[in-house]
């Protein structure tokens, strides 16, 4: 997992632990102008109700901005099958489908929030039923994409 993290260090990764009834999660920026800051800033948050049909999601950036809102689940589904317009652009180059099987069960999620600051992000992930893990990508519309995992 850590080959697709671009400029995280294994400590960063050690830091995605479950908190109660929320998962923490980090977005990489891994492709627009925030991927060529250096040192790489690191957006964190928080997702509720991984495993079920929605939840609430919360994102705080480097900059300052919050995100907040609701997220919703799609149809179980395969990588391999199903995967959504972000997954489709970006897996190929800033991911792997092998990271959970391509043939394995997941259940997509998807949200569409707007910071206080006015920025509009898109999530799109993939959670494996009964556990707290997932993958995906979340993309502005200041053209930086990001790596989201937790």
């Amino acid at each position: 997992m850590i080959r697709f993290i671009r400029g995280a260090s294994a400590l960063t990764i050690a830091a995605l632990l479950n908190v109660g009834c929320a998962s923490v999660f980090v977005l990489s920026p891994v492709e627009g102008p925030t991927s060529k800051l250096n040192p790489l800033p690191m957006m964190t948050g928080y997702i509720s109700g991984v495993g079920s049909e929605a939840g609430s999601l919360e994102v705080s950036a480097w900059d300052g901005e919050a995100f907040e809102g609701k997220w919703t689940s799609g149809n179980l589904t395969t990588l391999e099958t199903g995967p959504g317009p972000l997954w489709k652009s970006y897996a190929s180059a800033y991911g792997d489908k092998n990271e959970v099987g391509s043939a394995v069960k997941v259940i997509p999620g998807h949200a569409t929030l707007v910071g206080d600051h006015g920025t509009a992000m898109e999530f799109e992930f993939y959670a494996i039923p009964d556990t707290k893990v997932a993958i995906g990508f979340a993309k502005d519309k200041k053209g930086n994409v990001f790596r989201l995992y937790f």
